[in-house]
């Protein structure tokens, strides 16, 4: 059930949003860098009230402010998350929805491969038959 529930999810946010960027009138289009920052400040606005609620409303500053290093290491790959989502609806403006779903599920193959190579991780055997799925469906969509 979750496993279909992530796949309607983003069939769905590639169809809507390659939907909204070509076929709405240029007059009438958004510009993506508000999406993903207004996106981006949501989820902060979201996660505070998380750490505020988790944490009894007593250290939420204080976890922020008093740990500065480990608030700058976040920073890193929160702008490189902003960079990703910015560039992902550059590519659903320029190519066809199929096309872009293949390519993005194909990082899951390049993060995999980095895994095995960088990491020296180890997959069972349930997950290299996901891997060759992957790779079937991708090579019948390049066909």
């Amino acid at each position: 059930l979750l496993l279909g529930l992530m796949v309607l999810k983003q069939t769905a946010v590639v169809l809507i949003a390659r939907f909204a960027r070509t076929r709405v009138p240029s007059h009438e289009l958004y510009d993506s860098t508000h999406l993903i920052l207004m996106t981006e400040a949501t989820k902060l606005g979201l996660n505070t009230a998380l750490e505020f609620w988790r944490g009894g409303g007593k250290n939420t500053f204080a976890n922020i402010t008093h740990e500065p290093t480990d608030t700058l290491k976040l920073a890193i790959p929160a702008l490189l998350y902003f960079v990703q989502n910015y560039l992902t609806y550059v590519a659903l403006e320029n190519l066809a929805a199929p096309l872009f779903q293949v390519i993005y599920q194909g990082k899951l193959l390049f993060t995999a491969f980095l895994s095995i190579v960088v990491l020296k991780h180890h997959y069972t055997l349930q997950q290299w038959s996901c891997l060759v799925c992957l790779c079937v469906g991708i090579a019948t969509i390049m066909l």
